[in-house]
C-alpha cells in the first residue's frame, strides 16, 4: 500500500510523469513502479493511459475508480514530500551497503553457529553456548586440544577396529 501511494503522489504532483520520472522522485526502483503501475487497476480500480509524447509515454489517470472523482486522493497524497520518503529509501539502502567486509564475515560466522547449534538441537544433542574467543591464540589452542582429542579417538578406533 506504501509503494502505491506514493507513486499515486508522484503521478498527481507531477505535470507529465512517465515511468523514469516516478522512479526518480520516489527512490523507488523502475520494475517496482511499473508492478506498481500494473496493479492498480485490481487494487484501486485506476485506470491510467499511457500517451505518447515524442519518445516518451507520459501517464494520465483516466478513472479513478474506488476513489470516485479523485479529489479526496488529491487532498491526501498532494502534501507528501516525495524528496523525504526518497531520501528514507535510499537510507535504507546506504546501511545495507555501508557494512563492511568484517562484519558480513562476522554475521555469516554467528548465523552458521546458530544454525549449528539448531541442528544438534534437533539431534538431540546439548550444545554449549560458549562464545568463541575473540583472542587468536586462545582459538589456536582450542583448535590443537580439538585435534589432539579427534586424533586419539581415531586411534583407538584404529586399534580396536
Amino acid at each position: 500500500m506504501n509503494y502505491e501511494m506514493t507513486v499515486l503522489a508522484a503521478i498527481i504532483q507531477t505535470e507529465k510523469p512517465t515511468t523514469k520520472i516516478v522512479s526518480e522522485l520516489t527512490g523507488i526502483s523502475i520494475r517496482k513502479v511499473q508492478t506498481v503501475l500494473l496493479e492498480l487497476p485490481t487494487t484501486f480500480g485506476i485506470e491510467l493511459s499511457r500517451d505518447k509524447e515524442g519518445n516518451k509515454e507520459v501517464l494520465c489517470i483516466v478513472k479513478w475508480g474506488v476513489f470516485e472523482s479523485g479529489n479526496h486522493l488529491k487532498t491526501l497524497v498532494q502534501p507528501m514530500d516525495l524528496q523525504q520518503i526518497k531520501s528514507s529509501r535510499v537510507k535504507k539502502s546506504e546501511k545495507a551497503d555501508a557494512l563492511t567486509f568484517d562484519d558480513k564475515f562476522m554475521r555469516y560466522e554467528h548465523s552458521k553457529l546458530k544454525n549449528y547449534r539448531a541442528s544438534l538441537g534437533l539431534e538431540g544433542i546439548e550444545a554449549s553456548s560458549r562464545q568463541i574467543p575473540t583472542d587468536k591464540s586462545e582459538r589456536q589452542n582450542l583448535r590443537q586440544a580439538l585435534l589432539k582429542k579427534h586424533s586419539q579417538s581415531n586411534s583407538k578406533a584404529a586399534k580396536h577396529g
